[in-house]
């Protein structure tokens, strides 16, 4: 089968380390920064982001899975990556990634910012004078970022083009807040990253929104799950 697949990453870090490692270091450092910006999964003073050996076999299929702990093993040991167990349960073996040097939190310093002053995009010769554009500007910025949750983890062939896909993340903000279909949206990626039979499958924000009524039942049992095991939800 045919895989047209779409990757983010550095050229330079590619230069240094090679593709499949800068490909995998990306998809690593966008999830640790993802909790960090949501400051979850904060140990020994950096953020982490966990996956299995079958999760990263399902996001990458085109790699084997020697090569995908031939990848890992060399951005751990060319410094780039490190690796924990932090899993609640001790038989739980999923490994749990951090990068290095970027991701840990300070109080004088702020999160990293893609965008810095170097790196500001190419201004608009034609800039758009409309009084709400700005407000479109943002809305914009806030479907992206939900499509981003997918597009990093679990399904990277979304297309930023796709009506539909914008359609129905822009319903999902507008009827439980950006915060709220955030977590739904990572809760949800997180479970298939990690094979949990019992969620049901979504790959873009429009099959998220078409089940919702599934989902609801999915984050009832798995709260009243947590509970009887002692966690906090």
């Amino acid at each position: 089968m045919e895989c047209k697949i779409k990757m983010q990453f550095d050229p330079e870090i590619a230069k240094e380390i090679g593709v499949d490692e800068a490909i995998m270091l990306s998809n690593i450092d966008f999830w640790c920064e993802h909790n960090k910006a949501n400051d979850r999964h904060l140990h020994d003073n950096s953020y982490w982001t966990y996956n299995s050996r079958k999760a990263f076999s399902k996001l990458f299929p085109f790699w084997s899975p020697d090569q995908i702990k031939r990848i890992l093993r060399n951005l751990e040991k060319k410094g780039h990556i490190k690796t924990a167990n932090y899993n609640k349960m001790q038989y739980d073996k999923t490994k749990w990634y951090t990068t290095l040097g970027q991701n840990h939190p300070t109080e004088e310093s702020k999160p990293p910012n893609r965008r810095s002053k170097n790196t500001q995009p190419i201004p608009d010769n034609k800039p758009n004078n409309k009084p709400d554009s700005l407000i479109e500007q943002k809305k914009s910025a806030r479907v992206r970022k939900l499509m981003d949750v997918f597009y990093q983890s679990i399904n990277p062939t979304i297309s930023w083009g796709n009506k539909t896909t914008r359609k129905a993340c822009q319903d999902l903000i507008d009827r439980f807040g950006e915060n709220e279909a955030m977590r739904m949206a990572t809760m949800i990626c997180e479970a298939q990253q990690k094979g949990d039979q019992f969620c049901p499958t979504a790959t873009t924000p429009y099959q998220m929104r078409e089940k919702l009524a599934q989902f609801k039942i999915y984050f009832k049992k798995k709260k009243n799950s947590r509970k009887k095991v002692g966690f906090v939800s």
